[in-house]
């Protein structure tokens, strides 16, 4: 989460520490072989990231979903992946369910493709095409060619 996090746009510090201790916390879990709270974690890490990208906390997560292929946050392929690893969390939180370390992983790769392509990828290139800008002014502009008599 350290590139994202020096790459993300000015959100507060808060909420980007927030981020941080929640993934430490999810992979803590993760170490430890906590499978349901691991679970847990995943969806509230995908909350808390979703926030970062503007999605109002009140909402209900397929509002959120909504919300984020609306504002092209993510696609309607991406929606179904995520949805997977909130209803995952949901069920380890409300129902009992105890996912599977195998299971674990590719919610992890869910989790995790969603914050590096809606966060890390946007913010990288916005940085680029400033850096872009900058080297433009630098670049001499190419003399207006004499007319040809």
């Amino acid at each position: 989460m350290s590139h994202a996090r020096s790459a993300l746009p000015g959100n507060s510090y808060h909420i980007r520490d927030t981020t941080d201790a929640s993934l430490k916390e999810l992979y803590g879990a993760l170490n430890y072989e906590l499978r349901v709270l691991a679970s847990i974690g995943i969806r509230t890490s995908f909350d808390i990231a979703a926030g970062l990208l503007g999605i109002e906390p009140e909402k209900t997560f397929n509002q959120k979903l909504d919300d984020l292929v609306a504002q092209g946050h993510i696609t309607e392929a991406d929606k179904e992946h995520v949805q997977t690893l909130v209803d995952a969390g949901s069920a380890a939180a409300h129902r009992g369910w105890r996912p599977s370390f195998n299971d674990l992983g590719v919610l992890m790769t869910a989790l995790e493709n969603f914050i590096y392509n809606s966060m890390v990828v946007p913010a990288r290139k916005r940085a680029h095409e400033a850096e872009l800008a900058t080297v433009k002014k630098k670049v001499p502009q190419k003399k207006p060619s004499k007319p040809k008599k």
